[in-house]
């Protein structure tokens, strides 16, 4: 199977890239984690000013109705969680916040991307354990829209329809 992104040029390119720039292996891809709410691809603060910064521009377009929020690949739930807090702390109280997800890790053929970096898998963390590290931040999971499956599934006019998503 070939890569679902790339095509034969573009994968060839990018192979002699990488030989010159190699991705930095991740260290959770690395080796096992005792406490997965521990895992952080972006420190949490960092990630909430960002999102405040954002925020604060699409209100000065839209006002105060920016949109609802829409996270595709959820993991552990860090980056929602900032989210989340960012909006609460601007006072934010129109955003919905929608989680895509198969809560299975990567898909097959991630293994096929960025030289090998990514394997099958990487990246896992059940829907319970992410609903528990969203519990230790304080932030209640029954509020965020849970769209579980392969984005092959549930990107579709199905799920717009379903959760009437209008502005994004």
């Amino acid at each position: 199977m070939g890569s679902f992104r790339y095509g034969v040029w573009q994968r060839t390119l990018k192979g002699v890239y990488r030989r010159f720039s190699p991705i930095a292996k991740s260290s959770y891809t690395m080796g096992e984690v005792q406490d997965i709410c521990s895992v952080h691809l972006v420190p949490p603060e960092k990630l909430e000013r960002f999102f405040s910064d954002c925020i604060r521009k699409l209100q000065g377009i839209k006002g105060d109705d920016i949109g609802d929020y829409l996270e595709f690949g959820v993991f552990n739930g860090s980056s929602m969680a900032s989210m989340v807090l960012a909006c609460k702390n601007l006072g934010i109280a129109s955003t919905r916040f929608f989680g895509f997800d198969a809560f299975q890790g990567l898909p097959k053929g991630a293994e096929n991307e960025d030289d090998g970096v990514w394997k099958k898998g990487f990246y896992t963390c059940s829907f319970e354990k992410m609903q528990d590290c969203l519990r230790k931040k304080n932030i209640d999971s029954k509020g965020i829209h849970w769209v579980k499956g392969w984005y092959v599934d549930t990107l579709n006019q199905k799920t717009i329809e379903k959760y009437g998503i209008q502005k994004i």
